[in-house]
């Protein structure tokens, strides 16, 4: 597969000059009572069985109502999910047993040996309230926008898809809690972790009916922290563990003495309008895709918190087809994809001409990022080189948004989060919110529906569209995970649930 693919890239590259519930009695799981592991040093300074992590105080620790990626990046430890994501954007159960597809229908099993915190069942009726909750909480909303609803049907759960999606269970990760706690400022859940300890001092201790496997720490201290720099020093200073960072800002971070990388879905992409001359050229867009240099940007104007995309989709995905995309071509091919595209002449200075006028053209960019600022000038720099002459065009945020929605550009760097199915419609639909004048393509679009009922044809799909480039993808922003120096983890973490493997630290 890999050398097919391989071979159809490159001969696109050349060819294209031419013309993507329960038991009745409530008992203690004795997994929830698992040992250390030897060999593992001791966190922090409460000592081998104690966690201490960070919290906002100031916000929510319901998981609907929570405004920071602090505070939620804690509620894996008290809420499970009828699924969850691993760090390739592939989906398993947790709470669910199993599941099928009936036409525009998830059905959902629920595992019958289910318990709540405080000893109760889960029922599919607490899994419907808690889907309510989310489908109206700025937080899981977005997420949730294809599931159009979800029911208990004999038993069972229903959920009704907006069409066919093989990628839909990714969205199944919101947080269950008891029916009736939902609207309070600690709901009560089913994770590995409960609430303990009075309102000012917060502290979780073990669930003992939880139905994960169960980890080394009999307690998490919650900590309060006021700010990022309290943090950072908080870690290095050894009184927290571990903490998430979601790097999104232009900040530079410096968490702890050991980081590791956390993959998210934040596309930064090329937008064009092909609706002004020669971007709506299929070889020029090639041209562009080829010429950007996405390992530099990544090192350079994001710091090495973001990885190259060479597709539409994170580079972790473990569905993407094993293809070695090729991040710069020759100088002689672009020169042929330009050429045919009517940009063979040069003026005195080496730049291209358009129609025998010189062509030149901007880059939108909000302006209110130094980040994305930095970017557009590396990326205008490396088409210059290549004989295009861009130029960079700040502008504040709120007249930089108008002008994307308005089609007032040439091409614009943007970003957008996909949902965890990684929903391209808003780039690629002609109703998209971030499709503004980008080349639609039907048979594109026929294309991607198929890889979204199954992932397994994502390879016909990414060559197709490689073939046209409607835009160009740069980067995936990355998050990070960080360590205190006396704490030693081999933490595999995702960007909705830092503590994946918690079992196994």
């Amino acid at each position: 597969m890999a050398r097919r693919i391989c071979f159809i890239l490159l001969a696109l590259i050349l060819i294209a000059g031419c013309v993507p519930g329960g038991a009745q009695d409530a008992q203690p799981n004795p997994q929830g009572e698992s040992s250390a592991p030897s060999g593992v040093n001791p966190p922090g300074e409460g000592g081998g069985n104690t966690l201490s992590l960070a919290v906002d105080k100031t916000d929510s620790l319901n998981p609907f109502q929570l405004t920071t990626s602090l505070n939620k990046s804690l509620m894996p430890l008290l809420y499970d999910s009828l699924f969850r994501m691993d760090p390739g954007f592939v989906s398993s159960e947790l709470l669910a047993s199993g599941y099928r597809f009936e036409e525009l229908d998830c059905i959902v099993n629920l595992r019958p040996d289910l318990r709540f915190s405080d000893g109760s069942a889960v029922t599919a009726a607490d899994v419907v309230a808690s889907f309510n909750l989310a489908k109206l909480s700025p937080v899981y909303q977005g997420g949730l926008a294809d599931v159009l609803g979800c029911e208990e049907r004999d038993g069972a759960l229903v959920f009704r898809m907006a069409r066919s999606d093989g990628l839909f269970t990714n969205l199944l990760t919101f947080p269950i809690v008891k029916n009736g706690t939902g609207t309070q400022e600690r709901p009560v859940g089913s994770g590995r972790y409960r609430y303990s300890g009075s309102e000012n001092a917060i502290a979780l201790e073990r669930n003992p009916y939880t139905s994960r496997a169960g980890s080394r720490f009999e307690r998490v201290e919650l900590i309060a922290m006021p700010d990022t720099a309290s943090l950072t020093s908080s870690l290095r200073m050894g009184v927290i563990d571990y903490a998430y960072a979601d790097l999104t800002g232009d900040a530079e971070h410096s968490l702890g003495s050991s980081t590791k990388t956390v993959p998210k879905t934040n596309l930064v992409f090329l937008g064009i309008n092909a609706a002004r001359e020669p971007f709506g050229l299929s070889q020029v867009r090639k041209a562009l895709y080829l010429l950007t240099d996405r390992q530099a940007l990544s090192q350079r104007s994001f710091a090495g918190k973001a990885s190259p995309a060479y597709t539409p989709f994170p580079p972790t995905a473990k569905w993407l087809p094993d293809v070695e995309f090729y991040d710069s071509a020759s100088k002689n091919q672009v020169s042929e994809l330009l050429d045919a595209a009517g940009l063979s002449e040069r003026d005195g200075q080496g730049m291209r001409l358009y129609g025998e006028k010189p062509f030149s053209f901007s880059l939108l960019v909000n302006a209110d990022s130094q980040v994305k600022v930095s970017a557009a000038e590396m990326l205008c720099q490396q088409l210059r080189e290549a004989g295009l002459s861009a130029t960079v065009d700040p502008q504040p945020y709120e007249r930089y948004r108008q002008r994307v929605s308005g089609g007032d550009f040439d091409l614009y760097l943007g970003e957008i989060k996909l949902p965890d199915n990684l929903d391209l419609t808003e780039l690629l639909a002609l109703s998209g919110s971030a499709a503004s004048q980008t080349a639609y393509s039907q048979a594109l679009y026929d294309d991607y529906l198929l890889f979204r009922a199954d992932p397994e044809q994502a390879d016909q799909f990414i060559i197709r569209f490689l073939e046209q480039n409607p835009f160009i993808p740069l980067v995936f922003r990355d998050g990070a995970v960080a360590f205190s120096r006396s704490f030693s983890s081999a933490a595999v973490a995702t960007e909705g649930d830092i503590f994946y493997n918690m079992d196994e630290w």
